[in-house]
This record gives structure tokens, sequence and C-alpha cells, in this order.
């Protein structure tokens, strides 16, 4: 309720002693006659229509086909939309690439895209199954920002398409003949050194191949690496690097190198996590685990992890440079039990090069004589033998059989909602509380990571694991929004983890998140239990009622009928938003958008942010971006109606967008002008939501700083006001 003075200079003498003004406080215990009852009450506001229940279907994308691949003897062919999503969005051809080889070609009629590599080459990874080879591609699509500067948005989901060719071990997989028709030496001893490096995710037990690559944060992701030797002596498998990045490119940034100085798991250490090898049990066989985490920077939801693994002699002890370290209990430690060569894990490894099957020796091919002695060309040997030939009776060596695995009971761990946020509102403070494992997962947040409404912490307990927060409901940041019997102050209470370390480990093991509290108080006109002074009806009452304004700023549904009820956007959806402003005892008014900032956190200053409704009232989005965002033209002065094309930032996206805007009312009766106006780029130019077309000529300018007919000065206070929307969570 407004506050007024204790005193108000044309307050009535109260009936009593003399006609002397009395003290308010006191009114009661001076009056000595009959007191005539107070009949005066605040003026009501009129009542809400309730809305109907909204019949609201949040609308689910539609898989399309959109890529189509081809595999042919050595090349892989394949075939890309350019609306990717269908959407209606088409992508760049510079933003998408093969392993990171380019497009070859491109339709500009049927509008598709198309890339053509060797099945050795745009980073292809080969793998060997029981009965196949299979050639594995990523085709990459990573959208740039619209604009660096005006618009560091975007409007298309970055996404990775596995593309796989599969081939048949016939051991001859062309269609020519095999030369030559003899038993070479060379493939004798290829054979003998056939070698399958493997590196697979286990399931918890380490029992199986895990069937899914979806992980949550606080999992640990099992790794297994092995060396198949067959006709080899027996081997004994390291892993010298592993580099996780957010693309398949390893040379990529940002990136996170978690194995390093041959083979020194060096996670646990930066980071404090449980990562480590596990204690090896074969010689062909290594697995260690790696606590699950995203990037800080550059995140895209996705891991991809790239290995070198070596191989040397079993009977071969291990060295500085062969060896498999993990930093457990403030010491590293071999798996192997070869803790004395992990020393050098705090510094270098060296640099040799011994027992490193990574080259390839060269073997000398005997060459076989005929007739005289002479050298024959092999390649025409059939030609020259002039006896009868014998029936080739040799083979390649056949590989030993696999074992088929059993089919694996496999359930994805979902995440438990834990209550680990309880806030309690008092007359005119919030006071919330916060457990360090905000998450349930095992991970303490950092006090400076969390704030509420851009405040910082107020206490810490500790033993408890405690956080506390403690703001004035006015401050913080917080929200107030009127509804038919409530008063609600809304907070946002953020949590932003930092990189565990910017250079050396630039990830994270929890996720952000923004948690909103609310506060809801009983409008009864008087929200203290204070009794109410003073008793008589005071002219700053009167004039606070007449002149009462709310304004508003909603999600609308697609017709544009109710408030829409869920805040989760697609990629490609309008979002529809209603600003008006309730006048009640006041003149009519017209509303107005005089600025709109996103940003991906609360803070309308943090960065990055967009500015899409600027220049006192003109909506640039569909001039910068060429989107369908505009205002829609204006049905009644008190309300203003405009879309949005939904979009995600390029940099630093959270999923979520916080909308702050700054509506503006003047009196109906007013003629709009260059600081009073709502204009949409339409059909290459500018155009007024009510028809003032001419006011919006200025939007590719400035449009001045006048401050006529706004009323924001102290005794014509609420003509405007900064209103708040958030989070609306957008989904690729």
């Amino acid at each position: 309720m407004p506050q007024v003075p204790a005193r108000p200079p044309f307050a009535p003498s109260p009936q009593g002693t003399g006609g002397q003004l009395q003290d308010p406080g006191s009114v009661q215990q001076q009056l000595l006659g009959p007191v005539k009852e107070l009949t005066w009450k605040f003026p009501q506001m009129p009542v809400e229509p309730t809305s109907p229940p909204v019949q609201f279907q949040l609308r689910e994308p539609v898989s399309v086909s959109s890529v189509a691949a081809t595999c042919d003897e050595n090349m892989v062919h394949v075939q890309v939309k350019k609306d990717l999503f269908g959407s209606g969005e088409l992508i760049q051809a510079s933003d998408i690439s093969l392993g990171g080889c380019g497009v070859t070609g491109e339709d500009s009629v049927a509008q598709l895209l198309y890339f053509q590599s060797y099945l050795q080459a745009c980073g292809s990874q080969v793998v060997m199954t029981n009965d196949s080879l299979v050639y594995s591609f990523s085709l990459t699509y990573i959208p740039r920002a619209i604009s660096d500067s005006s618009a560091p948005i975007v409007r298309t989901s970055g996404a990775v398409i596995r593309i796989e060719c599969h081939y048949l071990r016939l051991h001859n997989v062309s269609s020519n003949a095999l030369q030559p028709a003899w038993v070479p030496y060379a493939a004798t001893k290829t054979a003998e050194e056939l070698l399958v490096f493997s590196l697979k995710l286990m399931t918890d037990d380490w029992k199986f191949e895990r069937p899914s690559n979806v992980y949550y944060m606080g999992d640990l992701i099992h790794f297994e690496a092995s060396v198949k030797q067959y006709n080899h002596v027996p081997l004994r498998v390291f892993v010298d690097t592993c580099v996780v990045t957010a693309v398949p490119d390893a040379a990529a940034a940002p990136s996170y190198l978690f194995i390093q100085n041959h083979g020194c798991l060096v996670d646990s250490k930066l980071t404090g996590s449980s990562s480590r090898f596990l204690p090896r049990t074969q010689d062909f066989k290594l697995q260690f685990q790696l606590e699950a985490f995203r990037f800080q920077q550059g995140d895209t939801g996705s891991l991809f992890i790239t290995c070198l693994l070596k191989a040397t002699a079993a009977a071969s002890p291990t060295d500085a440079e062969h060896k498999a370290c993990s930093f457990v209990g403030h010491k590293w430690a071999g798996a192997g039990g070869e803790d004395q060569l992990c020393s050098c894990c705090d510094g270098s490894c060296g640099s040799r090069k011994a027992r490193e099957l990574t080259s390839v020796s060269e073997v000398p091919i005997p060459v076989s004589t005929g007739t005289g002695g002479q050298l024959q060309d092999p390649g025409s040997v059939q030609q020259q033998l002039l006896g009868p030939v014998k029936e080739l009776t040799w083979k390649f060596p056949q590989m030993p059989v696999e074992p088929t695995s059993p089919p694996v009971q496999f359930q994805l761990r979902e995440p438990v909602s834990v209550s680990s946020v309880a806030a309690t509102c008092d007359e005119n403070m919030v006071h919330v509380q916060v457990k360090k494992d905000l998450f349930g997962s095992g991970e303490l947040i950092q006090a400076s990571d969390i704030s509420l409404g851009g405040c910082g912490v107020t206490g810490e307990d500790s033993v408890a694991q405690l956080l506390y927060f403690q703001s004035y409901l006015q401050a913080c940041g917080s929200q107030v929004v009127m509804t038919n019997d409530s008063l609600v102050y809304s907070f946002s209470l953020t949590y932003i983890p930092r990189a565990i370390s910017d250079s050396s480990a630039p990830i994270v093991r929890t996720s952000g998140a923004v948690i909103r509290i609310e506060c809801h108080y009983l409008r009864l006109h008087n929200v203290s239990s204070n009794a109410l002074q003073p008793a008589w009806i005071p002219y700053a009452a009167t004039k606070t009622a007449e002149e009462l304004l709310v304004f508003s700023l909603k999600l609308m549904t697609d017709d544009w009928k109710f408030e829409r009820p869920s805040n989760v956007y697609y990629m490609g959806d309008l979002i529809h938003f209603e600003a008006s402003v309730k006048q009640y005892n006041h003149v009519p008014l017209r509303v107005f958008v005089d600025t709109c900032v996103v940003t991906a956190v609360p803070d309308a200053a943090a960065a990055p942010s967009y500015l899409f409704i600027q220049n006192h009232g003109c909506l640039v989005d569909s001039k910068l971006t060429g989107s369908s965002s505009r205002f829609l033209p204006r049905t009644q002065d008190f309300k203003l109606q405009f879309q949005l094309e939904a979009f995600r930032f390029q940099q630093g996206d959270t999923g979520s967008l916080f909308i702050t805007c700054l509506l503006k009312a003047t009196a109906a009766a007013s003629p709009t002008d260059a600081e009073h106006k709502a204009c949409s780029f339409v059909g290459h130019k500018w155009a007024g939501a009510g028809g003032e077309d001419q006011l919006c000529s200025c939007c590719d300018g400035s449009c001045g700083s006048r401050k006529a007919r706004e009323l924001t000065s102290v005794s014509d206070s609420g003509w405007e006001k900064e209103i708040s929307l958030g989070p609306l969570f957008i989904r690729g």
C-alpha cells in the first residue's frame, strides 16, 4: 500500500478537546465523545474475469529425412538438404562439413549440398567387427552467429550426424583378380602382425559393451582399451594420450587432454574427480574411468574422445613411456604396480620411441625364379609358367571367431529429483537455503557460482554444507506481479558453474540452473499486520487509487486468445508476446514497448545479449536476420502484440532465454511521435503497428531523446515499467 504522511496538512481536526490537532497514533485514546463509524474503504479494482482452462499441446518437432548416403567400392557420397531440420531455415554451405571436409557440390534449385570422400579421408574412423569393416564419418553442422555484434544468435541448432559404410570381410573387398597367385612372404608376415586396436564404452559392471552413449553429470564413463593380437606374440596395451573435444576434430578448441605425458591420467589431480585406471588384470586390456563433464565454453552437449593406443611385447618391462598412471590418494600409482615409473607424471616423461609398434618396418620380399634362373615380373608369372600348375591350396590365415555377446540388460539411469532449495517468505523479506550438493550427485557447488538475482551468498554452514541468501522483497532483481487475489514477488536463483581451470581443464561437472522462487501475499490492501494509519481518508490515497497502473508482459498461445501455459519452444517457433497496461481509474492510455533485450541469464546487462527492440519501439530483428518477427496491427490502445522467432545464442548458450522490456504508457488521446511508436521491418520497409509509418523512418538512424509526454517524474510515477520474462527454454 502507498506510504502517506503521518500528519497531512489538510487532515481534519478530530472531535475532542478544544479542536487541537492530535497524534493520529493515539486518536482512539483521546476521543471523548461518540465516534462515527468509518465507512470509507480503499478503492476496489475491477474483478478480472477468470480465464477458462487452456487446451494447449506443446508442438513436438517432426523427424525429417534430410541426409542420404551412398557407399561404393572406395568412396562415400553424401547428399544433404539445405533445410536440414525441416523448419524452413536453410543452412549455409560453409557451416557444415564431413569430418572437416567442405561441400564438393551444390544444387541451388533443389537446395541440396553434396559431399564426396575416399573411405580413408575426411576424418573417417575404421572399426572391424566379426563380419564387417565399418568406415564411419561425422557430418557436423555448427551454425555461425547471424551477426557477431548486433545479432549474436542462431536459429538452427548444431548437429552431428554419423554416417557409416559397412563392407563384408571377405579378405578381398575388390572384384579384381587376386594377385599374385603364389603365397607371398609379405602376406604371411602381415597375417602374423595383424593387430586390431579397440576402445569401447563398457557397462558399470565392466562385463559388456555399453549399448547407450548417453550419460548424466556425475556418471562415470567406463572405457576399455584392447589389442587383439591373433598370430602375434603376446602384447601389452597402453593408452598414451586421450583428448576430449566438443566436435569430431581432435585439434579443435575447446579441448581437454585428460591422459597425457605417455599414460598419465591427470583428471583426478586437476579436478579432484574419481577418474583413474583400474588395476590391470590382462596384458591385452586396459580399463579406465572418467567422470562425466561438459565444456564451460563452446558446449555442444556432445563429447568426442580421441586416444592414441600403443602396444609392446608383454614380455618387455614397462618404462616411462609405456605406463598407466592414476593420481589416487594424493600420489601417483601404476595400474600394473609400476608406481616408481609414475613419478615423472608431474614433469616430462621423455620422448624415446622404443618398442612402440607404430612404424611400419620394411620387410624384404623374396623374388621367384623361372626358367634359366632369370628374374620374372610377378604380374606376368601366369603367362610364363609352361608346365602344369599345381592347384592353390593356401588361404589367408583365418582370425579366431569371436564369441557372440549375449543381449545386454541395460537401463539408462534417469536423474532423481532432489529437494535442495528451500525458501521462507516473511513480511518484507525472503530467506533461501541451498544445499551445496545442489543436484544430489555428490558434486558440491561453489558459493561464488550461485546468486539470488545477482546478490551473493549471505551465510554458509560448512558442516551441514548449506548456503544462505536473504533479501528484501524489492531487492535482488525481484519482479512483482499482481494477480486477482495476490501480490507475487519472484526471484531467480541462478547457478552458473565456472570452469575448473581455464587452461588445463576448461570443463564443468555440474550443469547450470535457474530456479524460480516466489513469495505470494494476499491482496488485503494492507499487507502489514500493523494497525492502519491514519484513520481518516487521506488525499494521497485517493490520488494513488486514481493513477494506479498495472503493466504486464505475457506469453500468448498461437491464436492470441489465452496466456500460454508453457515456456518451452523449439527452433522455428514464433514466440507471441502481449504487452498491456490496466488503467482502472485513469484516463484511457496507449501502451508502447520502448526496448527489449534478450540474455542467457536473468541479468539484463549480461553478455551475450540481443537488443531486438531498440530506438524507442523499432523491432529490428526482421531487418537484421530476415526473420518473420514483427508487431501485429494494434486493435486496442492498452494492448500491443508482437512476435519473435525463437533462437539461441551462438556463444555462451545455456538453453534458456530471459527477456527484459521497458513498457511505457501515454494518454490515448495524445498523438504518437518518434519516441512513442511500434515499428516493424516488413516487405523491405518500416511500418507502424498503428499506421504511423512516417514516424518509423528514423529507425535506421536515431529517434531522439526527448521526454515529452513520458510521464516518468516522481509526481506522475508509474507511467513506465521494466518487466522481465523467463526463463524461456529453447530446444533444438
